[in-house]
């Protein structure tokens, strides 16, 4: 199916089903949760790993997309 975007319109953002193990230098081994968001449009795509659904994590890992994002249109527009 295809849908219509505007540029820089909407921004989807979900969490994969399963969660990440990972084995730090020091401390037990623990799971993260991977973060994906694509803008409709570009289909630019943005895969972060951050360690909860809880809302504080959920707060920071668009907007560390979104200053991917800038990046990338600033970028672009340098060309």
């Amino acid at each position: 199916m295809h849908i219509d975007h505007k540029t820089g319109d909407k921004m989807y953002i979900d969490f994969t089903g399963s969660k990440l193990q990972f084995h730090p230098i020091k401390g037990p081994e623990r799971d993260a949760e991977v973060f994906l968001a694509i803008l409709g449009c570009t289909r630019l795509t943005y895969v972060g790993v951050i360690e909860s659904q809880h809302k504080e994590d959920l707060i920071k890992a668009p907007r560390e997309c979104l200053t991917l994002f800038r990046r990338c249109a600033r970028c672009d527009r340098s060309r």
